[in-house]
Order: C-alpha cells, then sequence, then structure tokens
C-alpha cells in the first residue's frame, strides 16, 4: 500500500528538491504510463513530437513511409527528452537514433525538448537509418509483401468491419499503425491516435507523413474505400501490432526500476 501511495504522489508532483533526473524520468513514466500519452504527444498542434521532415527518398526514390511512422511511433512511445543536459556530440547521436529505431527501450535524449528539435539536428542520421532498415526489413525480412495482401477497394460491410475494429483498438489508447493498400502494389501508411463516432460513421485523427502535421479523415457507413491527396482510393489495414506491447513493456521496466531502483 505504501508503494502504491509513493508512486501516486510522484506522479502528480514530484518534490522541487529531487534530483533532476528523477524529476524527469517521474514526468515521463506519468505521462507514459497513462494509455493515451503517446497519442497526446503525437496529436499537439505544435507538432513538437513529430519528425521535422516529411517523407522521403528510399528504394528508387518512392519513400520510407513506413519507417517514417514507425519511427515517429517508437519516439513517442520511447523517448525521454531532457533539455537541461548538454547535447549530443555526433557519434552520440548517431546512437540514440538507433536505440530509437530499434524501438526497445526508453531512451534519454539530452539537450533537445521534443523530436522535432532532435530531428532537425540529426535529420541525415535519421533518413539513412530509415532507409537502412526499409532496405533490411521492407525488401530483405519480406515484409514489403504485408502491404499487397489487402485491396484498395472492398465491400461495404468488410470496410464496415474494418472500421468497427479499428475503433475498439483505439479504445486501448494505443497508436496504431496502417498499411494503406492503393491500387496495385503501392501503399502508404499513417498512424491512427484517435477516432470518435459520429452517427453515421466514425471521425479518424491520423498522422500521415507526406503531410505537416495531424489531420483527419472521415468514414461514413456505405464507403467502400477511402480517397488519398492524389485522388487514388486506398483502404487501411492494421499492421505491425506485436511494436505497442514491446515498447509498453520497456516503459513499465524503466519506471519500476527508475522510481523503485531497490524495489
Amino acid at each position: 500500500m505504501l508503494r502504491k501511495i509513493v508512486l501516486a504522489v510522484a506522479w502528480i508532483s514530484v518534490d522541487a528538491m529531487a534530483a533532476p533526473d528523477f524529476q524527469a524520468r517521474a514526468e515521463y513514466c506519468a505521462e507514459l504510463q497513462l494509455s493515451q500519452g503517446a497519442n497526446r504527444r503525437l496529436s499537439r498542434s505544435d507538432r513538437a513530437y513529430l519528425l521535422a521532415f516529411k517523407n522521403q527518398g528510399g528504394l528508387k526514390n518512392a519513400g520510407i513511409c513506413w519507417w517514417h511512422s514507425r519511427f515517429t511511433r517508437n519516439a513517442a512511445y520511447l523517448a525521454l527528452y531532457r533539455p537541461d543536459l548538454r547535447k549530443p556530440g555526433a557519434r552520440a547521436g548517431r546512437e540514440l537514433v538507433t536505440r530509437l529505431r530499434e524501438g526497445r527501450q526508453v531512451t534519454e535524449i539530452p539537450g533537445y525538448a521534443n523530436l522535432r528539435e532532435f530531428s532537425l539536428d540529426f535529420r541525415s542520421d535519421i533518413q539513412v537509418k530509415m532507409e537502412d532498415w526499409q532496405k533490411s526489413e521492407g525488401f530483405l525480412g519480406g515484409h514489403w509483401a504485408t502491404g499487397l495482401t489487402g485491396t484498395p477497394s472492398v465491400s461495404e460491410t468488410r470496410m464496415a468491419e474494418i472500421m468497427d475494429e479499428l475503433y475498439a483498438r483505439t479504445q486501448t489508447g494505443d497508436t496504431i499503425f496502417q498499411v494503406l493498400q492503393l491500387p496495385g502494389v503501392s501503399t502508404h501508411a499513417w498512424l491512427v491516435t484517435g477516432m470518435r463516432r459520429l452517427n453515421d460513421g466514425y471521425e479518424i485523427d491520423v498522422i500521415e507523413s507526406n503531410l505537416p502535421g495531424p489531420t483527419q479523415y472521415a468514414y461514413k457507413r456505405g464507403m467502400q474505400e477511402f480517397e488519398y491527396l492524389s485522388g487514388s482510393i486506398f483502404t487501411p489495414y492494421t499492421q505491425f501490432e506485436n511494436e505497442v506491447p514491446r515498447m509498453r513493456k520497456a516503459i513499465a521496466e524503466f519506471c519500476g526500476k527508475s522510481l523503485f531502483p531497490g524495489g
């Protein structure tokens, strides 16, 4: 019981005399252990927790939207920003980029308050890491086929099922990665950060790597596909669901050790 009381106090208000590193970690844990913590970061109007650059480059210069989106999601969950500390040098900064790309541990980012600031200084390193990720996982790993398993248009019944399932997933508070199946073998990707019921469907909050900030799409009963900015039709399919439980586990382990090192 005493442990729970101490944890609650740490989350609500860290004593002004507490060590700066403990305070920063307590604030991070208070934010990210909440179910909507990562989504709140991603949905900020100032775009502080989004990459400072849009989707570009990649194989045949066709973009890296899948990896841009997943890197952004990793950082939303696992980056602990420490603007009170000295900025990292080039080598240390590249190591931080690698850790965020791997998405397996909470990573302190010294000298920066958010992802936008960090990615402005380490843009080239992040771009290279995402392109390497695309090459190794996207094609050599065979994951490119994941984006070819659906169709760009489905029946009204199937689309309703997809949207109802997506809405149910959003109620967990997790950030959801979806592959957008376009005509042919083309795919895109976005992150879903929330949904709201409408009288005849849903409003969907998304982070889309070709746009500078959060945007919304509307689904209405009877739809068989969505329309992208280019005019192409698409249907969204949820993928890489195993990544969020892994990150939530890393957060739980980090917060347990940071707040109760002897517990």
